[in-house]
């Protein structure tokens, strides 16, 4: 099952609980799946599926490669279904971003 190319990540985005948008004690932060193109240069980016950190990549050139996310530890890829070293065995990072 392992891809080539992550195209997804998970960050941290501000959810406000709508039933009462000025009490800021209903303000948390949740994990949202975006796009590569789509998630911040520099955010703490994670895996979708090991939780491990990511470095996003942008596209640099117009035939270049497209955005997309790697992780930053090549044990988290071995042991990851969306790495691109993955082995065939997939476990959670040890490394866990929360």
């Amino acid at each position: 099952m392992s891809k080539d190319m992550m195209w997804e990540c998970e960050v941290q985005k501000m959810h406000v609980d709508l039933s009462d948008p000025k009490n800021t004690s209903k303000r948390t932060l949740k994990w949202v799946v975006v796009g590569a193109s789509m998630a911040p240069k520099g955010s703490s980016a994670r895996c979708m599926h090991c939780h491990g950190p990511v470095n996003v990549y942008r596209q640099k050139q117009p035939n270049g490669m497209k955005d997309h996310v790697q992780h930053r530890d090549r044990d988290d890829s071995e042991n990851c279904q969306g790495g691109c070293y993955f082995k065939g065995v997939h476990r959670m990072s040890p490394n866990a971003i929360n």
